[in-house]
């Protein structure tokens, strides 16, 4: 993710370089030649690729935040299952490889969505 970020920030910058230059170019001392039409088909492309990181940026937050949800809604049905009813229908240990699983993937949730969070606020840090 950071990787596209900067992506995004070198073409932002080599766009604002673009931009800057002149409208007409001489060559040879006699030779002028606009550049408009090249300067802006240029600009289009870096704003093309610009657009392609950001959106990636934009598809890779919304994957992980439906991820999420669809993590919790689990969660939620899961723990919603009351111990009671796993013991009473798998016996004894169903009921620990139930609480052992519910939480190791909590764990491992928790830790990416941190991951993320960092990821996102290092970025609005930029």
């Amino acid at each position: 993710m950071v990787v596209c970020c900067n992506q995004v920030d070198t073409y932002e910058k080599i766009y604002d370089e673009v931009e800057k230059l002149h409208h007409t170019s001489m060559f040879e001392g006699w030779f002028r030649v606009d550049v408009r039409p090249f300067k802006q088909a240029l600009l289009n492309i870096i704003k093309r690729w610009s657009f392609m990181f950001k959106q990636h940026l934009i598809d890779h937050v919304t994957n992980s935040l439906n991820d999420l949800a669809e993590f919790i809604k689990v969660s939620d049905v899961t723990s919603l299952m009351s111990l009671n009813d796993v013991t009473s229908r798998f016996g004894e240990g169903a009921t620990l490889n139930v609480s052992f699983n519910e939480c190791t993937c909590i764990k491992i949730r928790d830790v990416t969505s941190h991951d993320n969070v960092r990821e996102v606020t290092s970025l609005n840090a930029e």
